[in-house]
């Protein structure tokens, strides 16, 4: 049933990296069902047989483990079994016109139809595989919409969702009753108590619970039965008009109609976890602020001109549109007030498309950043704030073991803050990406004259919607061949540098020079960085920034790194005197990843990997000596390829430190294995110290201090290498 093929090739379906019922990332090898439908996503078809969740790219599918059992076929149909071509590259868009997928978790899908479109009768009845494919479908505002992560409204929907559990629990208990099956209903009867007492808590502590366990299959069900809500109602019609009628809509209730919408032109459109969430009706693009709202919603603001020939369809309570074929898609801000990318934001580097998301951080407002990079590429950028402390860990199809985390950490309490903010690349990679950018406009005028002439903007076949303009796909990866640097200047904590080292010349580039800043970026589904730029209370149009002093450059690359664009320096001085240091290790390997010194005068450096929340913090008050020990991590790989090494040698190193190095004390290590050198702290002379790392290593040295301080490590260094030797 699945051997559709056109002109030879079979058919193409772009799998989501979300479940469209539970909204959890799919992980290789997760048990998944693709669901199928037709006419703009607004009509289930059919489904794949399951398959596992395959690794990143696409696969070709076989034999199926079985015929789908929603699939009638009709008179003279193919009985053919096989799974298409499934792609779970997030951003190709070579997926047919006509057919639509959605990845589901086998269980998940299960869960649905027993407790959400079974209760309204034949489980495989048309309404409920509709409801079902609604339900999931719609998750995205619009097709190849890009997937946003966002968390769920408030702590009062968990509650919600979890009393549903609840409630469905004891459905099933008395079914397992009537059946007489005991020792079921005894081990249900406990998990029911459970979840009981979990009510009565403080809505606060069982976000907690709901937070160290989110990986439990129940908060997943709870997901699903909370996707039932919205399609409990009888509004089974589905009702489409063109967005520009719309004069206001909000879930659950009817669209409101208006002719007369030329007082309030601007359309802004709020998306959450569920999909689309409202329309409203402004008079003017809001004013740019420095709010950033939360991760739990996105925005759409556009002009009614810009989205002619968009329609929205509306039905069980959900709403989603759909863009005429020669819109890519609509810009997703994070802030219902963004700024203007063309008037009031200054840019390193942009590759906007109309399918980009954009991600604000207003730094006055956070308590440091953290920049999670892939090989090189920033593919996660993290605001912590109180609400917000931890990075968040939606990787998809990243290794965890290739990602290094990079804090930048703002001391508002102690009145620190970003005074100024720019990027750093290498002057052969600005001029290449120029040239480039040069051509593919070049191209692209080109190849739409070349259409323009032909006249085929309009009749094209439907399924050729899934053509796109050869070089769009080199603009959308341009600027991946690319290193950037991003460099911070705060009032006490003086300039830092974040990214990996620049090799040759290099130019740096003044985005903002005055507070309040906020950062501007944007990313597709794969992660990974393609818009870069500030917005401040200055003027972007402008001659370029000049920054008196310049920003600091950083020391000469070490030969051993010149071209290994996963390593990073940190840096921190160790002659100012020190408040505090924070030791950050690994909980699961046990060796240290990062170090955090806050200084007296309220400044504070990272050097390494500070895994904010994840990792387990050791603090240090008022600190005299680093002691540092080196060592060696042999890292077993899971799952090596063919003639792939199954172990890594990581660097790796362990600290902790003394508060009283007086003349007559001397801290020994003899309980401790290793080779212990100790380093003087808060004095004049004692040097700098730095930090080589990547995402699984890191070195510590210090270097710059002067020859009194040099004499006393050495000699420290001497006894600890004798002790060693001695046990």
């Amino acid at each position: 049933m699945f051997a559709r093929r056109e002109n030879e090739k079979p058919l193409h379906l772009g799998l989501t990296a979300h479940c469209g019922l539970c909204g959890t990332a799919m992980k290789v090898g997760d048990a998944c069902t693709a669901l199928l439908g037709v006419d703009r996503a607004t009509v289930y078809q059919r489904r794949t047989p399951p398959f596992s969740y395959p690794k990143y790219a696409f696969f070709h599918g076989e034999e199926s483990a079985g015929k789908d059992p929603d699939h009638k076929p009709k008179e003279g149909e193919d009985e053919d079994d096989s799974i298409p071509m499934m792609c779970r590259n997030p951003e190709c868009t070579k997926g047919t016109a006509t057919l639509e997928a959605c990845t589901v978790h086998v269980n998940c899908h299960a869960m649905f139809r027993k407790h959400c479109v079974g209760v309204r009768g034949n489980a495989g009845s048309k309404e409920s595989l509709d409801r079902l494919w609604i339900a999931a479908a719609w998750r995205r505002p619009w097709r190849q919409a890009a997937w946003l992560w966002l968390d769920t409204p408030d702590e009062a929907d968990n509650r919600m969702s979890l009393d549903r559990v609840v409630t469905t629990i004891i459905d099933t208990e008395k079914g397992a009753k009537d059946a007489d099956d005991n020792d079921r209903t005894d081990r249900q009867e406990s998990i029911t108590g459970i979840f009981h007492r979990l009510l009565k808590l403080p809505a606060e502590l069982v976000e907690m619970i709901r937070e160290d366990s989110a990986e439990s299959l129940i908060w997943r069900y709870a997901a699903v039965l909370d996707r039932c809500q919205p399609l409990a109602g009888e509004d089974n019609q589905l009702t489409s008009m063109p967005l520009t009628d719309i004069a206001a809509w909000e879930r659950g209730s009817p669209a409101q109609v208006s002719d007369n919408t030329a007082d309030n032109p601007i359309l802004r459109l709020m998306i959450d976890a569920r999909g689309l969430r409202s329309i409203e009706r402004l008079a003017a693009l809001p004013p740019a602020t420095h709010d950033r709202h939360s991760y739990k919603e996105a925005y759409v603001i556009v002009h009614q001109d810009e989205v002619k020939g968009v329609m929205i369809h509306f039905k069980y309570g959900l709403a989603r549109l759909e863009l005429p074929k020669k819109m890519k898609g609509l810009h997703i801000w994070d802030t219902p007030t963004p700024p203007s990318l063309t008037t009031d934001c200054s840019m390193l580097f942009q590759q906007i498309l109309p399918r980009s998301r954009f991600q604000t951080v207003p730094l006055d407002r956070c308590d440091g950043i953290t920049l999670l990079f892939e090989h090189g590429k920033v593919a996660v950028v993290h605001m912590h704030t109180p609400v917000t402390p931890m990075a968040r860990m939606n990787f998809l199809s990243l290794d965890r073991t290739d990602i290094a985390w990079v804090y930048v950490p703002i001391n508002r309490a102690a009145g620190d803050r970003v005074i100024a903010y720019g990027g750093r690349r290498a002057i052969k990679d600005v001029r290449l990406a120029e040239e480039e950018v040069e051509e593919l406009s070049t191209y692209k005028a080109e190849k739409e004259a070349e259409n323009a002439a032909k006249g085929e903007a309009d009749d094209k076949d439907e399924d050729d919607e899934e053509e796109e303009i050869e070089g769009e796909e080199e603009w959308d990866n341009m600027y991946r061949n690319f290193n950037v640097d991003f460099l911070f200047r705060l009032k006490l904590a003086g300039d830092v540098s974040v990214g990996p080292m620049l090799l040759g010349p290099r130019k740096d580039t003044v985005l903002a020079t005055s507070a309040p800043i906020s950062l501007i970026f944007s990313s597709h589904e794969s992660f990974i960085l393609s818009v870069a730029g500030a917005y401040s209370e200055s003027p972007a149009l402008r001659p370029p920034l000049q920054l008196d002093p310049p920003f600091g450059d950083l020391p000469p690359r070490e030969v051993t790194h010149a071209n290994d664009y996963s390593s990073f320096l940190s840096t921190a001085p160790l002659d100012k005197p020190i408040r505090r240091i924070t030791v950050f290790s690994d909980p699961v390997r046990d060796f240290d990843r990062g170090i955090l010194i806050e200084y007296k005068d309220g400044g504070q450096r990272a050097l390494g990997q500070c895994r904010i929340g994840w990792d387990d913090e050791t603090e240090f008050e008022a600190p005299k000596c680093l002691c540092i020990s080196r060592d060696s991590y042999t890292y077993k790989v899971p799952k090596p390829a063919a003639r792939q090494p199954g172990t890594q040698s990581w660097q790796v190193f362990y600290a902790q430190c003394s508060d009283d190095i007086s003349d007559g004390h001397e801290h020994e290590h003899d309980d401790e294995n290793g080779i212990w050198e100790c380093v003087p702290l808060g004095e004049p002379g004692c040097g700098r110290l730095e930090l080589w790392f990547s995402s699984k290593t890191g070195r510590l040295t210090v270097i710059e201090d002067d020859e009194e301080h040099k004499a006393w490590r050495k000699k420290r260094n001497d006894a600890s290498y004798t002790n060693h030797f001695k046990r």
